[in-house]
């Protein structure tokens, strides 16, 4: 019996040792193809933004970016948002599959020490493919977002 063992222990060594090492990669797109090939859609882009009492401006200036699974990302046109409002603002970009994520970026970009002063209430997207998604930030002070981390919202 101790014979079978020490044989088999060695066969087990033996045929592990001849294994070749094998590691697993995620594809991942590279990093210069940004935007999808199939087509465009008309997005409507609806923004709730209040401001905190604080706040010593009128106006916002916000970049907007929103992507799928895909890491494929859409970034919108930077464009004035009024103070305690509904902002809609609509463009055709490429298309692309259920959105999933959105981002916010405030501009010009600042120091991560200076607050925002502002809350973003929802932000719904539509287009013309898919059904309208909508990203909620009840009561959540974010602040200063820069585009280039990886916060997503």
């Amino acid at each position: 019996m101790k014979a079978l063992t020490l044989i088999l222990t060695f066969s087990i060594i033996v045929v592990l040792s001849h294994a070749t090492p094998t590691m697993f990669y995620r594809h991942r797109p590279p990093s210069h193809i940004t935007k999808p090939q199939n087509g465009t859609c008309k997005y409507t882009i609806t923004v709730e933004i209040r401001f905190l009492p604080q706040a010593d401006t009128k106006k916002l200036r916000v970049s907007m970016f929103f992507g799928d699974a895909k890491d494929l990302w859409i970034h919108t046109e930077s464009d004035i948002f009024t103070q305690n409002g509904t902002n809609i603002f609509k463009t055709t970009e490429p298309c692309l599959d259920k959105i999933c994520k959105v981002r916010l970026a405030r501009e010009p970009l600042t120091s991560h020490f200076l607050p925002m002063k502002w809350i973003a209430d929802y932000v719904t997207i539509e287009d013309s493919k898919n059904p309208p998604i909508t990203f909620n930030f009840p009561n959540d002070t974010f602040g200063f977002e820069d585009y280039r981390s990886n916060y997503i919202f």
